[in-house]
């Protein structure tokens, strides 16, 4: 009996005014309401900013002329194109190099007729014994 009596005291009693039955569910809705307009309104300003930002964006990249008229068409042909330039200038920088190396020793002696036959004729056959290994390879 205790819990039934309770349970009266607890419940509202009901009454003919449809504002009064629910005044949780009301203010629930009108909670909601709220959230919902603090939401728009920070949406709002968010735009606001960025188109903000955006307006302050000057950076426009310089494009010259030359590279507007390139067109590379196919990726593979551009990757091509770029291995090529990179091999061409690899090429001529070891030339270079090679010129440099050789214009630094310019020193070239004197040496007789006898020693100069034999370094010829010791330069031919290793020549001949080089290309007799070369033509040994599988």
């Amino acid at each position: 009996e205790e819990s039934s009596q309770r349970r009266k005291y607890v419940s509202r009693p009901q009454s003919a005014d449809p504002k009064k039955l629910n005044l949780g569910h009301r203010l629930y809705q009108k909670g909601m309401k709220k959230m919902e307009e603090k939401e728009r309104i920070v949406r709002e300003m968010k735009k606001r900013n960025e188109g903000k930002e955006l307006e302050a964006v000057t950076f426009k990249p310089q494009i010259n002329a030359q590279e507007r008229k390139k067109t590379y068409g196919k990726l593979e042909d551009h990757l091509l194109y770029l291995g090529r330039v990179s091999k061409e200038k690899k090429e001529k920088q070891r030339n270079m190099f090679l010129l440099q190396d050789q214009n630094k020793h310019s020193f070239k002696p004197i040496i007789n007729e006898f020693s100069e036959r034999i370094a010829y004729d010791r330069s031919k056959v290793l020549s001949i014994e080089a290309s007799r290994e070369i033509n040994q390879l599988p």
